[in-house]
């Protein structure tokens, strides 16, 4: 099976932390739509789409109107018609099978238009389509999609890389830490008495992923002092365990970045190469805010 071809199609909700490329051989990422929505005129409009290479224009624009109480920034997820032309990229480069892995299906349903291109396009092409749940979001979905690229670029079928979805994610876990919960709030992911708490006390939230859904774990207050319990959280989930570490950002000083890597490596003892220092891709600070950081450790073979 060594000549077989799996071509690997993704999100940007992964969040780039892998450090590949998009649209290299055998993986093509398909990018979320961000949108502004005026309150006062209803009026809703496009401004870009989700990707690590967005002007300063765009980036300048979209801090702007996270910080404005009268746009509500959001996402839209890709069309079928999007999702199509990916496959089209990957049949181009010879595939024999395709394994599209989406974010948690509780979290964004994008794997609605993926099983409709899934199908269109076996009945197109002949090229059999598979589309899996990753159960996760961000850098875990991240960690998730390398390996399974990495098994594609061994030759491996489209069966094993789908068998090997959900225990990747399972040697996954994340915790970010959200500053303010007010986009979550506006774009309806929390309820309005969690994020009244929230807000009334000034303090930080510390939210995982359980079962593909956002979970609170704890509420402080003080910057360093959630940090390092997120942190924590984490060390519980690490130990005896050799991982590696990913941060994700958005809105976050460099002061900050460099003691947050400071507090997490003299709190997981056992971390195993460089910390992998990322941006939030768009889609996930639409839902997040300016300010939020994102710890989360993938467990080594």
């Amino acid at each position: 099976m060594e000549n077989h071809k799996t071509g690997i199609l993704c999100f940007s909700t992964r969040s780039w932390q892998t450090g590949q490329e998009a649209n290299q051989h055998l993986l093509v990422e398909i990018p979320y739509h961000i949108t502004y929505l005026d309150k006062k005129t209803d009026d809703s409009s496009e401004a870009f789409l989700d990707n690590p290479k967005i002007s300063q224009e765009d980036n300048d624009t979209l801090l702007s109107n996270l910080k404005s109480k009268q746009i509500i920034v959001n996402s839209a997820q890709p069309s079928s018609g999007e999702i199509m032309n990916g496959l089209e990229i990957l049949k181009g480069q010879g595939v024999e099978e395709i394994v599209i892995i989406t974010p948690s299906e509780k979290l964004t349903p994008v794997i609605n238009p993926a099983g409709n291109a899934a199908q269109d396009f076996y009945a197109e092409q002949g090229i059999p389509v598979t589309v899996e749940d990753s159960r996760v979001i961000s850098a875990p979905e991240g960690f998730v999609v390398r390996e399974a690229y990495k098994l594609a670029e061994s030759g491996a079928t489209a069966e094993k890389i789908v068998r090997s979805i959900p225990l990747t994610a399972a040697r996954t876990c994340i915790d970010q830490v959200f500053s303010s919960l007010y986009q979550l709030r506006k774009n309806g992911r929390i309820g309005k008495a969690k994020y009244l708490v929230a807000g009334i006390l000034s303090k930080n939230a510390l939210i995982t992923l359980k079962e593909g859904l956002l979970e609170p774990i704890d509420s402080i207050r003080g910057w360093e002092q959630a940090n390092t319990a997120a942190i924590e959280y984490l060390a519980k989930f690490a130990m005896g365990k050799t991982v590696e570490l990913a941060i994700v950002y958005y809105g976050v000083s460099e002061e900050q970045l460099q003691r947050s890597e400071y507090i997490a490596r003299n709190t997981i003892k056992n971390i195993d190469s460089k910390t992998l220092f990322k941006p939030q891709s768009c889609v996930l600070v639409a839902h997040s805010d300016i300010g939020t950081i994102g710890y989360s450790v993938f467990e080594k073979d």
